[in-house]
């Protein structure tokens, strides 16, 4: 693989040889070659960070909404199960107003 790359008669092959020499001969491009390799570092890494805080915004986002969901399904229990028990209260004084006790046996 490298045989190829730096073959001496493909393009690619002589601009990396090219290059080695000249990073091997200058100091001035080695500073420069650095410099370029640590710039590009720094906004590779600060592209990096800057996707995982917009996932982690995003993931916050989800969890904020399953969070206000949970409660809105939550109200809407507590208010069924209220309105339950509001009807029960009704059904139990309808029978007690029209005679029938709960606790009196059923005649077949």
């Amino acid at each position: 693989m490298l045989k190829r790359i730096f073959n001496l008669s493909s393009p690619v092959g002589i601009a990396l040889t090219v290059a080695g020499v000249v990073l091997a001969l200058s100091p001035e491009a080695r500073r420069v070659t650095r410099q370029a390799l640590v710039k590009g570092t720094s906004l590779l890494l600060g592209a990096m960070d800057s996707a995982k805080s917009a996932t982690a915004g995003l993931a916050a986002g989800v969890s904020e909404s399953t969070a206000k969901l949970s409660g809105m399904l939550e109200e809407v229990k507590d208010s069924a199960m209220e309105t339950m028990r509001e009807d029960e209260d009704l059904v139990r004084g309808a029978a007690i107003d029209s005679g029938i006790s709960e606790n009196r046996p059923e005649i077949h």
